[in-house]
């Protein structure tokens, strides 16, 4: 059992250094690297949460959506399972206007591999067709995220 007592509003716990073990038997802690990047690499090859700011290379398709591919910024495992979106999302189009999706949604089919992923975003209003578009970083777009899966 665990439990944390008395702790006040806005005090932060910190936990590390946890090894999760089968049996009554404990093994040395230990990292396969020592290297903090290496490791969210090791952890990326399961499991990418991306944002709007990842989307950054898109071609409107229709005035209201943009078809976007992105690159997992490491090779997955396996092809990975898409796990869902939501929220509001920013995009550019690098000429003179940014566009708001206040419910931004996935529309039409989405191709994945264990390298990238491709989607149509949509619920935005006033793009033009053809013409290319770039996520904006969450500062500027809200809370949309996008996330893919491959669990064992």
């Amino acid at each position: 059992n665990f439990a944390i007592t008395n702790a006040a509003n806005g005090t932060t716990i910190v936990i590390k250094n946890i090894q999760l073990e089968e049996g009554p038997v404990a093994t040395p802690f230990r990292t396969n690297t020592n290297n903090p990047q290496a490791e969210l690499a090791a952890c990326q090859r399961y499991f990418f949460n991306a944002t709007s700011s990842d989307l950054n290379s898109g071609v409107g398709y229709a005035t209201t959506a943009v078809y976007f591919s992105m690159k997992y910024p490491v090779e997955m495992r396996a092809t990975p399972a898409y796990v869902g979106n939501g929220g509001s999302a920013s995009i550019s189009d690098n000429y003179a206007s940014n566009y708001t999706a206040a419910a931004a949604n996935v529309q039409g089919d989405i191709q994945l591999d264990n390298r990238s992923i491709r989607l149509g975003l949509g619920g935005f209003t006033g793009l033009t067709v053809s013409r290319p578009y770039v996520g904006l970083p969450l500062s500027n777009s809200g809370s949309w995220r996008m996330a893919v899966s491959a669990e064992l």
